[in-house]
């Protein structure tokens, strides 16, 4: 149903194909392109299956609980997708872990119950570690609160330098924190720039009328043509992902004659183009 809902503001601007395109079609190449190999997805499937086998074979919680059923059903749904999809990011763990935990929570209790095992106080501060990444982000949110908002990080410190230090705007390119096009109420130079990692996606050039055929010639089309004044990349790393290696070569080479280093806001460099 939420699928289908995203459907209705194409609809009402008379845009249907263009849903079926980016929503339907798109993602379906896109995942047929760079799908994982089984050995790489393998492990997550092996460990889960292992816990549920390992839980079902000692009873460590009712599957026949409704709750339960609840549980292992969108568990299995959600593996199904990662097949279906070809591919596990890390970031796609996020809508499994709360249900695992659940579940692992249940076996570790019914362990603590069978073997009277007495858990020492400093375990609970030893959990709480496992909280720690959150704690830093709520640091990060108090801080920026005293300067008058709750956002934090370069998606929004960048831009701000940028409006602060009126730095050229016209065909500005984001290579990190691409957020930033929507702070500084700016379109991406191209479509396939509205998120970095797409510019070397060529399979989807397709799906929006791209004139050009592939990654490097979209980034000379950017570059060369377009000349963006203004470009946010990652400080002291790569421009862009590892496995692009000629894009990286051409953009090192390019960004090397052509712009210079003018700051450094948290893990982002904003480079300017030499007059």
């Amino acid at each position: 149903m939420v699928v289908i809902a995203t459907i209705v503001p194409y609809f009402i601007n008379g845009q249907s194909l263009i849903w079926w395109e980016s929503v339907v079609l798109a993602p379906l190449k896109y995942t047929e392109a760079r799908r994982y190999s089984t050995l790489k997805m393998a492990p997550l499937f092996v460990l889960i299956g292992l816990f549920l086998f390992y839980s079902h074979k000692s009873k460590r919680f009712d599957f026949n609980d409704k709750s339960v059923q609840i549980l292992l059903i969108a568990i299995c749904g959600l593996l199904v997708s990662f097949i279906k999809g070809g591919r596990i990011n890390g970031h796609y763990l996020i809508q499994l872990h709360p249900m695992l935990l659940v579940l692992l929570a249940l076996v570790i209790n019914s362990l603590l119950k069978q073997y009277k095992i007495k858990v020492p106080v400093y375990t609970a501060y030893i959990l709480l570690l496992i909280l720690a990444e959150s704690f830093l982000e709520y640091v990060n949110v108090l801080r920026n609160n005293e300067r008058n908002t709750f956002f934090n990080g370069e998606g929004f410190s960048v831009p701000k330098y940028i409006e602060n230090n009126k730095l050229e705007t016209e065909n500005i390119l984001f290579f990190e924190c691409h957020i930033g096009y929507w702070n500084l109420e700016k379109l991406p130079p191209t479509i396939a720039a509205t998120h970095p990692s797409n510019i070397c996606r060529d399979e989807l050039f397709a799906f929006y009328a791209n004139p050009r055929k592939n990654s490097l010639e979209e980034l000379k089309y950017i570059m060369e043509e377009l000349q963006p004044k203004t470009v946010v990349v990652r400080n002291g790393k790569r421009i862009m992902d590892k496995k692009e290696i000629e894009e990286n070569e051409y953009m090192d080479a390019y960004s090397t004659e052509h712009y210079r280093m003018l700051a450094t806001i948290e893990n982002a460099g904003i480079i300017q183009r030499l007059k």
